[in-house]
Parts: structure tokens; sequence; C-alpha cells
């Protein structure tokens, strides 16, 4: 139960010690209607009179402990309860309040049935039915009013807990996409210069060439990129093992400045590349920033897939708020440009779309007419996102 941190004491108030207070109070209510031996002669009962009358004084609090597991069956008690003690005449406040309480809980933890409205609603007419026909009917009808009264307002109470239902299972689903494109992206990404660089080396190593240097250095690259992968990938995965309501530690997201990491690192991949920024790197929020990021880096991953060693080209036009991006990479050297993700059915194409469409901006990608593949994220900005989509680590 999240409470306020201004009413640290209100954590304590669980559901079940509040069921609990709720038994008190009507206990405490209900016990000054019991013929007690020290009242007035006109109103003391005999000993049979003060043990009955207090049973059935237990017997009204008591049911509403299980409110919330058996709600229809403690309301019928309760209704039940309160018939008998108007015929026996006894003071009925207490078992009113109670009756109310219980038509509240039905209609929470019942569930939405549309009975619960209707019921709410023939109480209302009977109300009005008891006053219009004498005065002295109006006690009762008034107690048919805060009946559906409760119903009612029990009733809201459960269509806003299952919006917020709803709304939390969305929030969910969002984080688990959300994260699942940043496994991709990370993964796909160092695994990948990470393939290029282990070919590389078996390559040199197996024709013994002139530079026995390059093995190391392809080493020394598969290393480094390792780590960086692990370390993304124990960011993201700690999101998931930290407990809820709690902030797990987390470096910085990737930002436009270090888009020059991530290029060079595909260069010492085997990927030429050509990149341009216009604009303030810094003008544009983290969220677009982190956006624009990772959108490089699939296409980036994509090149070293589909056409190693082709040339490649990143823009980056940075607007106020927003940005755009292109990655373009010329025909593959052999002339034969392999299937994009995206028709073979990989996430890498679908994901920079959905990424791009959450921070409201227009995606394309597609084969250019020399050979190549172009990837196009235009107005990105955290000013557009969508309600739906979220973006960030």
């Amino acid at each position: 139960m999240k409470t306020d941190p201004a009413f640290p004491r209100l954590r304590h108030l669980t559901p079940r010690r509040i069921d609990l207070l709720v038994v008190i109070v009507v206990l405490l209510w209900a016990l000054p209607n019991v013929p007690w031996r020290w009242n007035l002669p006109t109103h003391a009962g005999t000993a049979g009179e003060i043990v009955g009358y207090s049973i059935l004084t237990l017997a009204i609090a008591a049911p509403l402990w299980w409110r919330r597991r058996f709600p229809i069956a403690v309301a019928g008690v309760e209704v039940v309860l309160l018939a008998l003690r108007v015929g026996l005449g006894r003071n009925v406040v207490a078992s009113v309040a109670a009756v109310v309480i219980a038509c509240y809980g039905m209609a929470v933890y019942a569930g939405r049935h549309r009975w619960i409205l209707a019921l709410a609603g023939l109480t209302y007419v009977a109300a009005l039915g008891l006053v219009i026909s004498g005065y002295e009917l109006r006690e009762t009808g008034l107690v048919l009013v805060l009946i559906g009264t409760a119903l009612m307002t029990g009733d809201a109470t459960s269509a806003r807990k299952a919006e917020n239902a709803v709304a939390l299972e969305n929030a969910r689903l969002a984080e688990r996409s959300r994260i699942a494109r940043d496994l991709h992206d990370v993964m796909a990404h160092q695994l990948s210069a990470i393939a290029v660089q282990a070919g590389a080396a078996r390559l040199v190593a197996s024709t013994g060439g002139e530079t026995p240097t390059a093995p190391v250095e392809a080493l020394q690259s598969i290393e480094q990129l390792s780590r960086d992968a692990l370390e993304q990938l124990s960011q993201l995965l700690g999101v998931l093992r930290h407990p809820e309501g709690e902030s797990p530690s987390r470096q910085p997201s990737p930002t436009l400045v270090d888009l020059e990491t991530l290029i060079e690192s595909a260069r010492r991949a085997g990927t030429p590349v050509t990149a341009q920024v216009q604009g303030d790197r810094e003008a544009v929020s983290a969220t677009v920033a982190l956006g624009v990021y990772r959108v490089v880096q699939e296409s980036l991953t994509n090149v070293s897939r589909h056409a190693p060693g082709s040339s490649t080209t990143v823009a980056i036009h940075v607007t106020l708020g927003g940005a755009d991006v292109t990655v373009v990479n010329e025909a593959p050297r052999n002339g034969h440009r392999r299937v994009p993700s995206v028709v073979a059915g990989g996430r890498g194409i679908i994901g920079m779309r959905e990424r791009t469409e959450a921070l409201g901006g227009e995606f394309t990608a597609g084969p250019t007419p020399t050979g190549g593949f172009a990837v196009i994220a235009r107005h990105l900005s955290d000013r557009r996102c969508k309600p739906s989509g979220e973006v960030g680590l």
C-alpha cells in the first residue's frame, strides 16, 4: 500500500488492519445498545438479555472482517441482522452503519456487475416511495438512500481500480517492450562487432599475414566490446531485478556526444563511417538523444550484417528540442545486397520504427537506387511523445 511520505504512519494501515479498525469502531458503536445492568431501571435487562444482545452486537461487527473475501455473504448477513434488530425494537444506528459498510465492500470487491447498479437504483426508487408514502417512513427511506449511495460509490471505486489495473499492465508491457528494444540494440551491435573482429583475427592468423599485431589488436577490441556489452546488459537487467519502488543505480544514458565512441567502434569493426552533426548536440533532451543514439547504433549493426565493409554516412540535424537522423550505406563491395532485417523477420528495423514513433517522429527505411540502404528518422522530439510510448533507460 503506497502512502504519501508526509504521512509515514499511514504505511502501517494495511487492508487487514483497516478491516480490524472497522470491526472495532462498529463494535464500540453498538455496545452501548446492550441493556447493561448499570443502565436506568427502565433500560436494564436480565442476564439472558444482556448475553443475547452482546452476541447480537458481536455478530454485527465481526462479519466486516471478511468483507473483502466474502463481500456478498457479509452484506447479506448484515441486512438480516438489521432486520432482526428492527424486529426487536432496538437502536439500529450501528447496524445501519454496518450494512452501509458491507454494501460498499460488496460493490468494490465482488467485481463489477450490472445488478449492483440496478440494486442501487431500486433502493433510490424505494426510498422515494417511502418518503412520499408518509412522514413516519422517512427514516427508513434515509437508510435506503445511504445504502444506494454506498453501492454507487463502491461501484465507482471498483471502476477506478479496474482502470488503474489496466494502466499498470499497459505500463508494464511498455517497459518490457522498451527493455527488449534496448537489449536488442545493445547486444546485436556489440556481438556483431565482436563477430567481425574475431573473423578478421582468424583470417590473419590462418594466412600468416605480415601484420602479426593484427590478431592482438582484434582480441583487444573484442575484449573491450565484450566488457561494454556486459556493462550495459548488467544495467538493463538491474532494472528487472531491483525491487519495486526502489531506483537502481545506473549510469547516464548515451548522448549525442557518445556517438563518436559508437562510430569509432564501427570503424574498428571494418565499417567505413563518415559522420556529420549539425546543430548543438546538447540542445536535445536525454530522451531524444538516446533515441538518436539507438537508431544510429542499430543502423550500423545492420550495415555490418547485411553490407559488411560498405561506406556509410551518418547525418544528424539537431533542431530546437528535436533531431533528424539519416544513415545511408553504399552497396556491398561484392555487389550483393543481403535481405534487410525488416524483411528477414528480425526486430532491428521494427524496433527503430517503434522507437521513432514513440518520440512522435516519422520513420522510413529501404533500399537506395544505387544498391545501398537508407534509414531515415525525422522529427524526433519528446514534446511530441505518444502517451503510450516510452523511450529511455
